[in-house]
């Protein structure tokens, strides 16, 4: 069996929180300290990170890039970027004991993107999806949303890891099931299913962050870190930002996989 490790965040995009936050903001420099802390402490710990809202452009994202850029050079990291993006959009990073076979990235519309990445490790072939979906009109419109990141499967594997951002919640036993039938392709199994909330969230704290794999991969761990009342908040519910030593309104959400031989 080959194990494989990942993450997804939501790193929340410098532009955004300045517009949006309805009181006082975190200072660029302390949010860009506290991701670079978690940076050195946890992306060596993974095979496949996925973030959303990456600074692409903006007066942070030299920081930012260049963070990534220092671990590239130090232990080989594997960055993949979004080429659908202006400003801020996916980023997919795989560690050096992973082989990229291939990766494309497919737009949502509306500013969102999702990439599909193919890697091989210990001579398994593995899919990687990051996506971050748009917010729809009702739950079932969303469900379907998310069902477009995977409307193309490459068909040279059947184990597919897919994670992100994806803007709804299931909660409920009967949005669970609804979510399961519009939203995965069939035998996908959500790890996420019993996480606590993930983000601060503009109208009050929201599970809206996935881990999904498909049947052939047996899940040994999944869980999401720190707890949410640590996240950034911005919006008109909570007027005056509380944050500390994390730096996003989303946490991490994480998994330790087996993919069979």
């Amino acid at each position: 069996m080959t194990t494989l490790r990942v993450c997804s965040v939501n790193v929340l995009f410098e532009a955004y929180y300045q517009k949006y936050c309805k009181g006082d903001v975190m200072d660029p420099k302390d949010r860009f300290s506290a991701f670079s802390k978690w940076a050195s402490e946890k992306i060596p710990c993974y095979d496949y990170i996925a973030m959303q809202e990456w600074p692409y452009s903006g007066p942070t994202a030299k920081a930012w890039n260049d963070l990534l850029l220092s671990f590239k050079e130090s232990t080989g990291l594997q960055i993949l970027y979004d080429n659908n993006c202006y400003s801020a959009g996916v980023l997919t990073a795989v560690s050096a004991n992973c082989e990229v076979l291939d990766h494309r990235v497919y737009s949502l519309g509306r500013g969102k993107t999702y990439s599909q990445t193919l890697i091989k490790k210990n001579g398994q072939t593995i899919g990687l999806i990051n996506a971050h979906v748009q917010w729809g009109k009702c739950k079932s419109f969303s469900y379907e949303n998310v069902s477009r990141i995977f409307a193309n499967l490459n068909d040279s594997t059947s184990h597919w890891v897919a994670v992100g951002d994806w803007n709804v919640e299931a909660v409920t036993p009967e949005d669970i099931k609804l979510f399961k039938e519009i939203a995965l392709p069939k035998g996908f199994v959500d790890l996420s299913t019993d996480f606590p909330k993930t983000c601060a969230g503009d109208s009050g704290p929201a599970k809206i962050d996935y881990v999904t794999v498909s049947p052939s991969i047996k899940p040994i761990s999944a869980c999401s870190y720190p707890d949410v009342s640590a996240a950034v908040k911005h919006a008109a519910w909570y007027p005056k930002p509380h944050y500390s030593s994390w730096f996003s309104d989303h946490v991490a959400v994480e998994a330790a996989l087996q993919i069979p031989e």
